[in-house]
């Protein structure tokens, strides 16, 4: 693992060492986001995931797993599917096949397995789970598991690797494919940050030029209290107020209209906001993971489709189902040929 991956890995293993990250995780807000960047979408992705459930034993990879929040967010958001006269292997909507979840990351993950079990018995969200979790880098994942997974998670992890391109071409050749004689080809629904508005990008360089020289927390938590009370302060007096524009900004790129004031903040000009729920410590981790690590990449929407075009070019054929791209990010989901 080269020195920039080793340092990203220190920095996210702070906050899977902390105790509020398992304690104090907010689903409920988590899934809203989730539901809100893709137009409502994700619940219909989901459940085309799912419903391999009713037919077969789904062997899933969570690529960049962490504690496995991505994965539990979403394996939770849409209720479980009824019994069907058609589909007799799906009662009261538990499955009698077998999710094989197989999460991989970068940071230790002796707590993942406990955490997922205990939030699926929870929720009873599907019926009998085994886990496997394995230390490793993305970019060369498909050389060990080639044409091997059902579908593929990659939520907010591949802008954090070595490269966006390799990371993702690697996890995506681990999907089925009908050339390699599957009976079904693979689901992969990825997330990745959209490329920031100019401002924005010029005060999160900022921050981050000066907080990647630290590797972990404790070595800069009182300069990130500081960062908060102000975020917070300007997030708090901005949350639930509008500015109305009736002429286009050309130096922002904003068109006429109206904007909710805390969100035109955060997306054109500073990383301030304020959730009431969230607790000071989670913010502070939050922050950090934000500006600390030597990974970020940003990716642009033509650039997204730039990336599956050199994937179909090396005779990887995906299919686009969809692709949805905020402000903040680009969703896709796409389907192994």
């Amino acid at each position: 693992m080269d020195s920039s991956q080793n340092q990203t890995s220190v920095v996210f293993q702070s906050l899977w060492n902390e105790a509020s990250t398992y304690e104090n995780h907010d689903t409920r807000f988590e899934q809203s986001l989730y539901i809100d960047w893709s137009d409502n979408k994700i619940l219909g992705w989901i459940d085309q995931i799912k419903s391999i459930l009713t037919r077969h034993d789904l062997h899933l990879l969570d690529a960049g797993c962490g504690l496995g929040h991505s994965f539990i967010n979403l394996w939770t958001l849409s209720p479980p599917k009824e019994k069907t006269e058609v589909d007799e292997s799906y009662a009261d909507g538990v499955s009698d096949h077998t999710l094989i979840y197989s999460g991989v990351d970068l940071i230790l993950l002796d707590k993942t397995r406990a955490y997922i079990h205990s939030h699926l018995q929870a929720r009873q969200a599907t019926g009998k789970v085994e886990v496997i979790l394995k230390q490793q880098k993305m970019t060369d994942f498909s050389a060990s598991h080639p044409d091997h997974f059902d579908a593929v998670l990659a939520l907010g992890s591949l802008h954090h690797t070595d490269s966006v391109q390799k990371s993702f071409t690697s996890t995506f050749r681990s999907l089925k494919s009908s050339k390699k004689g599957a009976l079904r080809t693979g689901y992969y629904l990825g997330w990745i940050i959209n490329e920031q508005k100019p401002l924005r990008k010029v005060t999160d360089k900022f921050f981050r030029d000066y907080f990647s020289r630290f590797k972990a927390l404790e070595d800069c938590r009182l300069e990130l209290e500081t960062l908060i009370k102000i975020f917070s302060s300007l997030g708090e007096a901005t949350r639930g107020k509008v500015v109305c524009l009736s002429h286009k900004s050309e130096v922002l790129g904003l068109e006429p209209g109206e904007y909710d004031l805390q969100s035109l903040l955060y997306d054109y000009f500073l990383k301030a906001y304020s959730r009431p729920a969230q607790s000071g410590n989670r913010h502070i981790h939050q922050l950090f993971d934000w500006f600390a690590p030597k990974y970020y990449h940003q990716t642009t929407r033509e650039e997204v489709f730039d990336m599956f075009t050199a994937l179909n070019q090396q005779g990887i054929n995906l299919k686009i189902l969809d692709i949805v791209t905020k402000t903040n990010g680009h969703f896709f989901f796409l389907q192994r040929q």
